[in-house]
C-alpha cells in the first residue's frame, strides 16, 4: 500500500491483468483492453499489483489536477474491455480509452486513442488547437508526419495541425492529448501538485 495525490491516473491494460486495492473498499482486476482511474485529490492509500499470472503489461497516464481541486475527493473508476469504444477507420482500429463515448471520467480534458494500423495503412489525426498531444508507439514502427518512430519512442504534436501517420508494417500506438491548465508542475514521490 502506498499514498497519492494531486492528480489523476489511467491504468490502461495491453497484456494481463491488474490488481487495485484501496483504503475505500475497492478492490478489482481490470483486464487487457480495459481501463481504471483514480483521483486523488486529497490523499488516497492503493495498491497495485499484477492481476494475472505471466506477462501483465499496460500503461499509466499521470496527469496533475489543477490547483482548484487539489483538496478534491478521492474517486475510482474501472472499465471492462467491452465497454471502451471501438471503431474502424479505413480497415485500423481506434478505440477511445478517454474522450467522446469513452465511459472514462476524468476532471482534466483529456484525448486517449489506442490505434493499430495494419500493414501499408494511413491515419489522419487532427490535433486540436487547445490540446497539448504526443504520439507513443506500443508496436513496430510508423511515420508520424516527417518523424521516423520506433516500439517504445514518442514524439509531441504540433497543436492544431492534421497528422499524418503512415506504416509499412502492422503497428499500435497511442495518441494522447491533454488541456494545459497553465500551472506548475511539482512532483514529491506520489504526489504532484
Amino acid at each position: 500500500m502506498h499514498p497519492h495525490g494531486g492528480f489523476e491516473a489511467v491504468t490502461y491494460m495491453l497484456e494481463g491483468g491488474f490488481h487495485h486495492t484501496d483504503n475505500f473498499g475497492n478492490d478489482s482486476v481490470v483486464m487487457a483492453g480495459g481501463a481504471q482511474r483514480f483521483t486523488a485529490g486529497k490523499p488516497l492509500i492503493h495498491s497495485e499489483l499484477p492481476g494475472t499470472k505471466g506477462l501483465n503489461r499496460g500503461l499509466q497516464l499521470w496527469i496533475r489536477l489543477p490547483n482548484r481541486l487539489q483538496y478534491l475527493e478521492p474517486t475510482y473508476q474501472q472499465v471492462d474491455p467491452k465497454d471502451i469504444p471501438e471503431r474502424a477507420v479505413k480497415g485500423n482500429r481506434v478505440r477511445t480509452v478517454v474522450g467522446d463515448g469513452s465511459p472514462v471520467r476524468l476532471e482534466n480534458e483529456v484525448t486517449y486513442l489506442d490505434v493499430t494500423l495494419r500493414p501499408n495503412q494511413k491515419f489522419v489525426q487532427e490535433v486540436r488547437s487547445d490540446l497539448d498531444a504526443f504520439v507513443y508507439l506500443i508496436e513496430g514502427e510508423a511515420k508520424i508526419s516527417d518523424a521516423l518512430l520506433n516500439k517504445s519512442e514518442a514524439g509531441m504534436l504540433t497543436k492544431g495541425e492534421t497528422v499524418e501517420i503512415s506504416n509499412e508494417e502492422q503497428a499500435r500506438l497511442i495518441i494522447v492529448g491533454g488541456k494545459p491548465h497553465g500551472e506548475p508542475i511539482v512532483l514529491r514521490g506520489s504526489f504532484v501538485y
